[in-house]
């Protein structure tokens, strides 16, 4: 046992004394914001995934049986009915399913840390960092007609009208974003009056995550293109995402999908669609594909914001599909090390043991930014009770 493991141990063990709980099953739900923000052991639950071992099947191993034990205290406390809110207010991290064996069933089986699929509350996680990472380069932009926003959920072209031209909303009616707010994703979001805007919309399709994209003219209030950027290719499933973008699905199923015939009606007079999509995510295990679309949406942030030329290609109206589909892909690259190696000949893919250390790697850092930002918002709370206190 390393001196982290026992410093942790006896961390945990004065509290129980302190607080008098015979171990840690017995302390009530409050009691666990107590125990959470305890600074020796916070900082131990956080610690960095380069401390962390994993098994052969990608499991933590957890070295102390206290941290065990909590994580089991929480899993204790999940329902099915539990929204990711709900979940922040139990102060449960996002740990894979590690803690959590009612959701992910396959065959009577609890799902594990590598082999349960990426959840919500890694959407959520993942979503406040790009949009620190926009808030960041929004003060340092060196091109003011260059506009990037993060637009989580935004998934239809109706609803990319709806921004373009805004009506007033029935105090009933609840869209994207109030998603947006209730996650503490930042604020409403209103198009500049002129120049390009790019929306980057991190979304998701039965039990599937992937990334979209949206260019917009802002003087025209006018959609040049969407697009498509998937951890694997699939010309149906492409198919698939652009009708559901245009809200004109076809009939089918992946293998066997019809599309609307272009020159339907419905369809007229709609943006071009372009699939950039990578084939990444072709190994049976990997269930990572919330991961992947975290990675493409940072990787599209950063290029859109430092590269001129594929900016001004994305932009072009009379750019090609392939154009824009080989400019996107290959101009992301430099920006996705967690999947590709520059080389003197150009990007190679990572192996698939590489690729399966990230995202390991990747799970248990999500679960530190939310055990993090939980412990923030504790802190702030209780913070907040005692000036009203001294009030």
């Amino acid at each position: 046992m390393d001196d982290r493991v026992a410093n942790f141990n006896r961390a945990v063990e004065a509290f129980l004394a302190k607080k008098g709980p015979e171990n840690i099953a017995s302390l009530p739900d409050k009691m666990l914001e107590d125990f959470l923000i305890e600074p020796s052991i916070s900082a131990y639950l956080t610690r960095p995934a380069n401390d962390v071992k994993f098994d052969e099947k990608g499991e933590p191993v957890l070295e102390s049986p206290y941290e065990a034990a909590y994580y089991e205290k929480l899993r204790q406390s999940c329902t099915l009915d539990d929204s990711p809110a709900d979940l922040r207010r139990k102060s449960i991290p996002y740990r894979a399913e590690i803690y959590n064996n009612t959701w992910n069933h396959k065959d009577g089986e609890a799902a594990g840390f590598y082999t349960g699929g990426t959840s919500e509350n890694a959407k959520t996680a993942q979503a406040r960092t790009i949009q620190r990472k926009l808030d960041e380069y929004a003060q340092t932009a060196t091109d003011p007609s260059t506009h990037v926003f993060l637009m989580p959920n935004l998934s239809r072209i109706e609803d990319i009208n709806s921004l373009l031209n805004p009506s007033p909303r029935e105090d009933e009616e609840y869209d994207y974003m109030d998603w947006v707010t209730e996650n503490g994703l930042g604020r409403h979001v209103e198009l500049p009056q002129d120049g390009i805007s790019f929306l980057i919309m991190p979304g998701g399709t039965d039990d599937h995550a992937y990334t979209l994209f949206a260019v917009i003219d802002n003087a025209a209030k006018k959609i040049i293109r969407t697009g498509l950027c998937n951890s694997s290719q699939n010309d149906n499933y492409a198919l698939i995402i652009r009708d559901s973008i245009n809200d004109v699905l076809g009939q089918g199923d992946p293998i066997h999908y019809q599309p609307y015939p272009p020159d339907h009606a419905a369809v007229a007079n709609l943006p071009s669609f372009v699939d950039c999509s990578h084939h990444l995510q072709t190994h049976e295990t990997d269930r990572n594909c919330g991961l992947y679309r975290h990675y493409f949406s940072r990787a599209l942030v950063e290029m859109l914001e430092k590269d001129e030329h594929i900016r001004s290609i994305m932009a072009d109206p009379n750019a090609t599909d392939r154009q824009v589909s080989e400019a996107v892909r290959e101009g992301m690259k430099p920006y996705l090390p967690e999947y590709y190696h520059k080389t003197a000949g150009g990007f190679v893919e990572a192996s698939e043991e590489e690729k399966r250390q990230t995202h390991l790697e990747t799970r248990w850092a999500v679960g530190n930014a939310f055990l993090q930002d939980r412990i923030a918002e504790i802190k702030r709370q209780r913070s907040g009770m005692n000036r009203g206190a001294e009030c």
